[in-house]
């Protein structure tokens, strides 16, 4: 018998996985799922794959830690710190993974993302396995950019003191890696091992996915916009009043910014605007969102999809899978280059310049409150029609 072993942080990678093995005969395989994340997810990801690999024979198992720290220039002076968080990181894993009878078995491969748990694993787990890197986003790219020999070295040197000292051993580039919009990719990265997922697999997993969804949603079942309303990252030391303050106002002038592009696009067409936002977008936020969209979007038909609600989906791409999803809008993001690998006719309408000229106008929005992150995607990516 074969075991493989797969680490489940998100949906997609679930659907990446699934897609990938329905090329592989599994008939005498074992499949070992380790559902990591939030409490409210594990319910989400547990039921996903039940759903996507109820043919399989598997054992689902939960395993989840909150942070990890690795060592850099930067936070010299807490490496102590690191230390300490990242021993207790791994005697957790180490005897979960013993408890559950992960570890004294011999895995045929191992699918995995960037996420916390498997940067631990490797230490305890057979040496000959072959490692699969779901990439998910751009930022997964970095580790095929070219480098200079002094930050060869600086590279090298930390993933040694933090294998060593933290037990972290991260993705190596000799590793096979999986993407679903391979086809984007240039030439100078689109390396011999990053291997294409397969489309119509990976779509018809969608499908199956979101099939219980749109019953129940009979709107899904006419065209529509997809509007993924996104926030900055918020520092840890950013004031709660000021950045509650900052929110209500960024959400009323994006909306009243997105109420034009409506009327100036879809005034004389019947399409649905629905608002999105990512899963881990809290209640607070969710109820400023439905209480702005009262006021600013009266005349418009328009629904609101948030964690919160019975109509919500956990990933844009169970949406832009649908053929009546006719407009994306959205800011830069690896979302442009799914919707178009998944939706090839689907015009894209990015919202960056309205949304930096709506933070022009708050103090709040600087470096000392928002983690800045610029999207360098033309760096690893093609360019793409967009509006």
């Amino acid at each position: 018998m074969k075991n493989y072993l797969i680490i489940i942080n998100k949906t997609l990678t679930i659907l990446c996985v699934k897609s990938i093995l329905e090329n592989y005969d599994l008939e005498n395989s074992n499949l070992y799922i380790v559902v990591t994340g939030k409490k409210y997810e594990k319910k989400i990801f547990t039921k996903q794959v039940n759903i996507l690999f109820k043919k399989y024979k598997k054992k689902i198992f939960y395993i989840y830690i909150k942070n990890i720290e690795l060592f850099t220039i930067k936070n010299f002076f807490q490496w102590i710190k690191i230390y300490k968080l990242n021993q207790r990181n791994h005697k957790f894993i180490n005897q979960e993974f013993s408890k559950l009878n992960l570890i004294n078995k011999k895995y045929e491969k191992i699918f995995f993302s960037n996420e916390y748990l498997s940067k631990y694993i490797f230490n305890f787990l057979n040496k000959n396995l072959e490692k699969n890197f779901i990439i998910h986003g751009v930022g997964d790219f970095d580790i095929f950019k070219k480098q200079n020999i002094m930050l060869v070295f600086k590279n090298y040197f930390f993933s040694l003191i933090n294998r060593y000292f933290n037990k972290i051993k991260l993705v190596n580039i000799n590793d096979k890696f999986y993407v679903v919009f391979k086809k984007f990719i240039i030439p100078e990265y689109n390396v011999k091992n990053i291997y294409k997922i397969n489309i119509r697999n990976y779509k018809k997993n969608l499908n199956i996915l979101s099939k219980e969804k749109r019953i129940k949603n009979k709107f899904l079942n006419k065209n529509f916009a997809l509007f993924l309303i996104n926030f900055p990252g918020f520092k840890k030391n950013s004031k709660k009043n000021e950045r509650i303050n900052y929110i209500k106002k960024y959400i009323e002038l994006q909306l009243e910014e997105i109420k034009k592009i409506v009327l100036k696009n879809f005034e004389n067409k019947k399409i649905t605007l629905i608002i999105k936002t990512k899963p881990y977008v809290d209640y607070n936020i969710c109820a400023i969102i439905n209480q702005k969209s009262k006021l600013i979007l009266k005349n418009i038909n328009y629904k609101i999809m948030t964690r919160y609600s019975d109509n919500f989906f956990h990933v844009a791409e169970l949406l832009l899978v649908n053929k009546n999803c006719k407009y994306l809008i959205t800011n830069k993001g690896t979302s442009i280059y799914n919707s178009k690998t998944l939706n090839p006719k689907i015009k894209i309408i990015l919202i960056d310049k309205i949304l930096n000229k709506i933070n022009s106008k708050f103090d709040f929005y600087n470096k000392f409150n928002i983690n800045k992150r610029e999207f360098h995607a033309e760096k690893f990516l093609k360019k793409i029609n967009i509006k």
